[in-house]
């Protein structure tokens, strides 16, 4: 956290997010396999671990009203804080 200069109040998504890392990443004491395959039986899919970094700069769109068909066209920055697992499924 100190090397990437993060918020010391966001101790615990950095937690999170490092845990993320290690549940998606072979380890050798189980055949170099990957913790959530072992506990799932399916193989990870780690490209989502090669976008963002902790606290890299984000940009992500903003929309008037939550309306996705809005005209408003505006960017906000953030910080990358982790993974959303649940979204998407």
């Amino acid at each position: 956290m100190a090397f990437l200069d993060v918020d010391p109040d966001c101790w615990l998504l950095a937690l999170n997010c490092a845990c993320s890392l290690m549940n998606l990443t072979g380890e050798k004491i189980i055949g170099w396999r990957a913790p959530q395959e072992v506990a799932t039986g399916e193989t990870p899919a780690i490209s989502v671990l090669l976008h963002f970094v902790l606290w890299d700069i984000a940009h992500c769109a903003r929309h008037a009203n939550n309306q996705p068909d809005s005209q408003k066209g505006q960017e906000i920055r953030g910080r990358f804080v982790g993974f959303a697992w649940d979204v998407g499924r």
